[in-house]
């Protein structure tokens, strides 16, 4: 394996442990050095240190790998980024070339890389993996191999507390029909998928897959009134359903504000009505199916 952005190594490092050989290539020769030293304090005699541009080493280098592996960082005048040409190296520009010394090559991203836009820059995009951890999504991977012509795999994948939770399906299936509930009631429970989950796009499958109704097109909620403990996500139990009337009459008003297709911010909600913080229960505006805004009012189940 070789990993042509090494930085200080530490991918590297664990992919040392899996592989028989890896080769560390780092264009700035001091953070070479410090990987480097890394290594022995670390006792990784399998990594073989090259300090430069990791492009220009395999253009010039007869040796092919199993696997290249590349973290591309954006560039220096870029803010935020959402596309791989905006980064560097410019994996885009020198895909055929890394494709003539690998069967495979790894690419991991910040998790704002848009994944419609990621595919239409890539090519032969065999799976795409997402991370998040705690409900914060990490980075995707992108696993090119070569000559792959069929449907991308999406792996959304969750690490929270040591339980590992996989959400997978091919892109092509991510635009499930799926049925909205009309009777949204006191008792049921509430479904917020994971942002691993909302990353990959797939909507309406996240309801076909673990039979739950969604509450609005636009509002990625869904209801059951059974506990599916192997969702990716939080899940709270109902304890009243509010309209906004209700909800200015009330007094001493308590909970955490969240607000999915709500015309409104959470912090200007807490203002207008006057809401204390609480730990465990919940104030969850939105928008149910029949277009009707509504507040619920929530215990935390589940949290991951």
């Amino acid at each position: 394996m070789i990993d042509i952005t090494g930085g200080f190594g530490i991918d590297s490092y664990y992919f040392s442990r899996k592989v028989k050989a890896v080769t560390h290539c780092e264009i700035n020769s001091e953070l070479s050095a410090i990987a480097q030293h890394n290594a022995r304090v670390l006792h990784t005699t399998n990594i073989e240190f090259k300090a430069e541009d990791g492009i220009a080493y395999i253009q010039n280098s007869d040796a092919s790998f199993d696997t290249i592996y590349v973290d591309p960082a954006r560039r220096a005048e870029k803010g935020k980024v959402f596309m791989l040409k905006d980064c560097t190296p410019d994996i885009v520009s020198n895909l055929d070339t890394l494709l003539e010394k690998s069967s495979r090559i790894i690419v991991k991203t910040a998790p704002l890389l848009d994944i419609s836009a990621g595919l239409s820059e890539l090519k032969q995009v065999s799976e795409i993996h997402i991370v998040s951890i705690k409900n914060e999504c990490k980075e995707l991977l992108w696993i090119i191999d070569k000559g792959y012509q069929d449907d991308t795999k999406i792996r959304a994948v969750t690490l929270n507390n040591g339980i590992e939770k996989d959400f997978s399906f091919h892109r092509s299936s991510s635009n499930a029909s799926v049925l909205f509930t009309d009777n949204l009631s006191q008792g049921d429970y509430l479904y917020e998928p994971d942002a691993a989950l909302l990353k990959s796009g797939a909507f309406n499958l996240i309801g076909t897959t673990y039979s739950l109704l969604k509450l609005h097109p636009q509002t990625q909620l869904f209801s059951t009134n059974i506990i599916k403990a192997d969702f990716p996500g939080r899940i709270f139990k109902i304890e009243a359903i509010l309209s906004t009337g209700e909800l200015k009459k009330a007094s001493n008003l308590k909970g955490n504000v969240i607000v999915r297709n709500y015309p409104a911010k959470p912090e200007d909600l807490v203002k207008k009505y006057k809401i204390k913080a609480d730990q465990d229960q919940f104030l969850i505006f939105t928008k149910i199916a029949n277009g009707e805004n509504v507040i619920l009012k929530a215990s935390i189940i589940q949290y991951y």
